[in-house]
């Protein structure tokens, strides 16, 4: 209610506003002093609008450069659970259908490409997560 008055400033009424904004804004008694608020300090409101757009427009490329990556990042991980899953899998229904070792070794060589070294050490990992 303190700021519900004509001479908002940008830098701390405004700001502070928007904050709390965030947090309430389902409220609907929130929504209409807030509306009230913005209508009472409409040119403060545009001015500080004008500035976030402004600063929007700034970081623009290193937004979008963020958000690529973080989708690359996004795909590269899915791909590793992916993969996991996918050895996990072979290990398992190999060890179900009572391959040996070896065998087993020997198909996650050639289907996932991997080196014998790795290709053990998945199936150590996974060889006592089933129950036969």
């Amino acid at each position: 209610m303190s700021r519900l008055r004509r001479d908002l400033a940008i830098a701390g009424d405004i700001d502070l506003l928007a904050r709390e904004y965030r947090q309430k804004r389902n409220s609907p008694l929130y929504s209409a002093v807030m509306d009230v608020i913005m209508r009472a300090n409409h040119e403060v409101v545009e001015e500080a609008k004008n500035m976030c757009d402004a600063i929007r427009e700034l970081f623009a490329d290193e937004l979008e450069e963020g958000v690529k990556r973080g989708v690359q990042l996004g795909k590269e991980q899915g791909l590793e659970q992916g993969l996991q899953q996918g050895i996990q899998a072979l290990i398992l229904d190999n060890l179900e259908e009572q391959k040996t070792k070896e065998q087993i070794i020997a198909k996650l060589v050639k289907r996932f490409g991997l080196s014998l070294e790795k290709a053990e050490k998945y199936y150590i990992k996974y060889e006592n997560t089933i129950s036969l």
